[in-house]
């Protein structure tokens, strides 16, 4: 653990100011130009309103000189997010009483969480059976090789239940959520998938429908209410469910599969795991307590997997013989049935190879329409922002 103060910690390294230039092609996330943002006032009446895209300040990028290196960073209130170089991951974020620029940067064993597990207790899919002459069979035919070539972009809505809003301030609840997309959106970079941020809803009030312990009715309610309210009130391709309730038994998270675009499935619901079990450590230089426990990562490898199982994505479990680049003591692929730390970050050939055979089987039809993106790309004024030549974070 490490405390630093900003002009001497660019992005995590804490040693030298040059060590910012190790950081390269840092590009911005994605934000639909029809993104909202919607929460609720005590009388139920929904706010929503707009995002302001010359605040974007969700970025991605790699450690220049080291293979399979990612960096996701969002620079929004101070500098977080996170580092994976050379078979670990990094963890950086403003201390408690930022106001002088200090930074905290550990290995992200040090967030601590509890273990838990998807909660599909099956591997091989069922898929989702079209009708003959369906859209889905039909674009599935004419565009099988263009499938894996073409980007993909999932239109995402995120919502935060009402007992992940008690007692927090809204604007930070709002950041953590699209933190979570961010690192999302990274993850998937590399099977040529974008994910666009296209809202979040804060249940400030009372929840939209029923949340409890059981996880399995959790995920039913949740689709049905996405069906019947949300969908036709914002189009989108996929929404997820962020809970504060801690679900039964080890289960942290849970999907259909093979659902992506379907009115009635596509979407699933995750547990913000990083409540389970809240790490704390000093700062020794004011002394305070660092709460590592809202870090947004471990929700985010949890809504991945999530997503890989509405992609047609099974378990990477030990008899399919999937290849991983980083080994299961590291954090192994994302589609491992349970997770912890260390959190994985990549996917695995299975993987890979369920996506391509659901492309090919017409799942995903509505990823292939490019939204109406604010897309900008990293560059000086990136790093003017990063390294002290312009507004400071």
């Amino acid at each position: 653990m490490t405390g630093c103060k900003h002009n001497n910690c660019n992005h995590g390294y804490c040693t030298r100011r040059t060590d910012a230039e190790k950081l390269t092609n840092m590009s911005l996330g994605l934000f639909a130009s029809n993104y909202t943002e919607t929460h609720y006032l005590e009388d139920g009446s929904a706010v929503t309103g707009s995002h302001n895209f010359t605040a974007n300040c969700y970025y991605h990028g790699e450690v220049k000189g080291h293979v399979n290196s990612d960096v996701s960073l969002s620079i929004c209130a101070g500098v977080r997010g996170f580092i994976s170089l050379q078979g670990k991951s990094y963890v950086l974020e403003p201390s408690v009483d930022h106001s002088d620029g200090t930074h905290w940067i550990y290995t992200a064993e040090h967030l601590n969480f509890a273990p838990g597990t998807c909660g599909h207790d099956f591997n091989i899919s069922h898929p989702i059976e079209y009708a003959d002459g369906s859209p889905f069979r039909a674009f599935s035919t004419r565009h099988k090789r263009q499938a894996q070539s073409t980007t993909k972009y999932v239109e995402l809505i995120i919502v935060a239940d009402n007992r992940e809003k008690q007692g927090k301030d809204m604007e930070k609840v709002k950041q953590r959520l699209a933190e979570i997309a961010n690192y999302v959106d990274k993850f998937y970079r590399a099977l040529n998938i974008r994910v666009a941020l296209v809202g979040l809803e804060v249940w400030s009030d009372v929840d939209k429908c029923p949340i409890t312990q059981d996880p399995f009715t959790t995920l039913h309610e949740f689709l049905d209410w996405r069906k019947v309210k949300l969908l036709p009130q914002k189009p989108h391709d996929n929404a997820q469910l962020i809970s504060g309730v801690y679900f039964q038994g080890t289960t942290i998270g849970m999907a259909p599969i093979m659902s992506m675009c379907t009115a009635e499935q596509s979407g699933g619901i995750v547990m913000m795991v990083n409540r389970a079990l809240g790490h704390y450590d000093r700062d020794p230089q004011t002394h305070m307590h660092q709460d590592h426990s809202d870090n947004p990562l471990g929700a985010a490898v949890t809504l991945a997997h999530e997503l890989g199982h509405n992609f047609g994505m099974n378990h990477d479990t030990p008899e399919r013989g999937c290849g991983c680049r980083v080994t299961a003591d590291r954090g192994g692929c994302i589609m491992t049935p349970s997770t912890g730390y260390p959190f994985p970050t990549v996917f695995s050939s299975c993987s890979k190879k369920d996506l391509t055979a659901s492309f090919e089987k017409g799942v995903g039809m509505c990823l292939f329409n490019m939204p109406e993106v604010k897309v900008l790309y990293g560059g000086q004024k990136v790093w003017q922002r990063l390294r002290g030549g312009g507004r400071g974070v």
